[in-house]
């Protein structure tokens, strides 16, 4: 009934970091869901090419989305907070050390994509007027920059840097697709990437910058 609201569930699980909460609905309106509390901590771990498992990073928390540096030394990790009831990204150290908070703003900030040559991290952001891509210094100690921002009804992620780190590879989404495009890092207005019927997502350049993969519909 319009204007109506009834409480099917106080506790449903959660992943804030990847967009995952732990419910369905099937089209006769039978609801299923997990009852545990909260989003699950996970913890950064050392594998081996046969799965074993070789050891652990940091302590464990609500995360998502790690990617290495270049050089392995360092990782870009997002973290949650329920208390503060926001992610944030961090630089965790892979020796287990000196790892730090990567950015402060109360927006969700999430997804980062080291450069080629490990100075610069690229974001998404959940601004006010809209989902942004940001660039920021890998030490920390500079200021980010605001580099383009979609509508609130897009969104947009960085994926893999260009060669020569002149572009970076972004996944666009909008309400009836999603799409590639390449982000040129100096300014100017991305381009899209392939011209296609389909969704394409999560573009990834290869390490001599000759070759892109990505998921397709």
């Amino acid at each position: 009934v319009s204007g109506s609201t009834t409480v099917l569930a106080n506790v449903v699980g959660f992943q804030p970091s990847t967009y995952w909460a732990a419910f369905t609905v099937a089209p006769n309106g039978t609801l299923i869901y997990n009852t545990s509390v909260g989003a699950a901590q996970s913890a950064l771990t050392w594998m081996d090419r046969s799965g074993k498992e070789l050891g652990r990073i940091g302590a464990p928390a609500i995360m998502a989305n790690p990617t290495l540096s270049p050089d392995g030394s360092r990782i870009a990790v997002d973290i949650s907070d329920e208390k503060a009831n926001n992610v944030d990204l961090w630089i965790e150290s892979t020796n287990g050390v000196a790892n730090s908070r990567f950015t402060f703003d109360p927006a969700e900030e999430v997804v980062g994509v080291w450069s080629r040559d490990g100075t610069t991290v690229a974001y998404r952001a959940a601004i006010e007027v809209g989902a942004s891509l940001f660039l920021k210094r890998a030490t920390g100690l500079e200021r980010e920059k605001q580099r383009f921002t979609v509508p609130q009804s897009d969104d947009i992620f960085p994926n893999s840097w260009s060669l020569d780190d002149q572009q970076i590879l972004c996944t666009h989404q909008t309400s009836s697709d999603y799409y590639l495009e390449l982000m040129p890092v100096a300014g100017g207005e991305p381009t899209r990437f392939l011209t296609s019927k389909g969704s394409e997502s999560n573009g990834q350049i290869s390490p001599d910058g000759n070759w892109v993969t990505y998921a397709s519909d």
